[in-house]
């Protein structure tokens, strides 16, 4: 008898939430940005018949259905409140610490430094051509500063392996 009652429950809040939640989303305005992510949310795209085809459409009708869920960053904070609970301390590249710091994961990515590298030396050849002289300071975040805080089990790319890679290429260049 009490588990028929749970099973309809359970039942009527589950059609409550497949139908209460595109209502809501159709209702309510899209947002631009997500402050608490830090991230520019995905805008509706009307469907084309070449996005039909080519499955861009519904690509990005996922990620705007994803983005613009209703109360998305009451979700998220329940969650990472939950995870925080029970031990998980890296939430998207941020390791908290054992004082509460919040500290970025470095990753390192050869194409992002490769980038940015080549820009450095286009804008010291137009210091150079106008007599400037400029140096190039590099300096580690926040995560090889508090090492002794972080947890030794957290995958981190090492930051002495970019500075080798960086003083590579220096010498490929000089």
């Amino acid at each position: 008898m009490i588990e028929n009652k749970f099973k309809k429950i359970t039942v009527i809040l589950f059609i409550i939430f497949i139908f209460l939640i595109p209502i809501i989303n159709i209702i309510s305005k899209d947002k631009k940005i997500n402050e608490i992510e830090n991230k520019i949310l995905t805008q509706f795209k009307a469907p084309t018949y070449n996005s039909i085809i080519d499955k861009s459409f519904m690509k990005n009708f996922e990620k705007y259905v994803e983005d613009q869920f209703p109360n998305r960053e009451t979700f998220i904070s329940l969650k990472n409140n939950y995870s925080y609970l029970i031990g998980q301390r890296e939430f998207r590249n941020i390791f908290v610490t054992k004082d509460n710091r919040l500290l970025e994961k470095y990753i390192f990515s050869k194409e992002n430094i490769g980038y940015n590298l080549n820009k450095i030396v286009e804008i010291n050849k137009t210091l150079e051509s106008k007599n400037i002289k400029s140096k190039l300071v590099i300096i580690p975040n926040s995560i090889d500063f508090y090492k002794d805080k972080s947890n030794k089990f957290l995958l981190n790319d090492s930051q002495k392996n970019t500075l080798d890679y960086i003083n590579n290429f220096s010498k490929k260049i000089i």
